[in-house]
């Protein structure tokens, strides 16, 4: 499964988009996401290492959607943290 964390502002082409292919969680602390649980994260065309929980994925603003691969678009405004798994998504306030 992947996911597109991307911020407002990526439409002005500030910021790339992050893929994050996972089944785990990722925390919105002060607007970056920071992995919770085992991603492994695609940005661009390359595969980056395994993520370390506690590491930044990717910084976020306060106004973001995120797409899921499957699920369509989610939005994460005032999110805490997105848990992802095989079948279902939530997004914690």
């Amino acid at each position: 499964m992947k996911f597109v964390i991307f911020p407002a502002v990526l439409l002005a082409g500030a910021l790339s988009v992050v893929m994050v292919t996972a089944v785990g969680a990722v925390d919105i602390v002060n607007n970056d996401a920071v992995v919770h649980e085992f991603v492994v994260v695609e940005d661009g065309m390359s595969i980056a290492d395994e993520i370390d929980p506690g590491e930044i994925v990717a910084e976020i603003c306060d106004k973001c959607v995120i797409q899921f691969e499957g699920f369509g678009e989610v939005e994460a405004v005032g999110a805490e943290r997105v848990v992802i798994t095989s079948d279902s998504i939530l997004v914690e306030r």
